[in-house]
């Protein structure tokens, strides 16, 4: 693929106006453009008591969601 070249589009047919180097995300980039913080995750992951809190209903029935 070389710049000026067409590409997928969500909406319809777009164009690239730089070089697909620039376009390009680097390959230790999560690719949704946000930032981690490992010492937080890893530090979570070790919380065996974290869960998915659960919604009842009136009548004391799980919710689904």
């Amino acid at each position: 693929m070389r710049a000026g070249d067409e590409v997928p589009h969500p909406v319809g047919v777009g164009r690239i106006d730089r070089p697909v180097e620039q376009v390009r995300r680097p390959a230790d980039s999560s690719g949704f453009g946000v930032e981690t913080d490992e010492a937080v995750v890893r530090e979570r992951a070790g919380d065996v008591n974290r869960h998915t809190p659960v919604r009842r209903h009136e009548d004391g029935s799980v919710a689904e969601w």
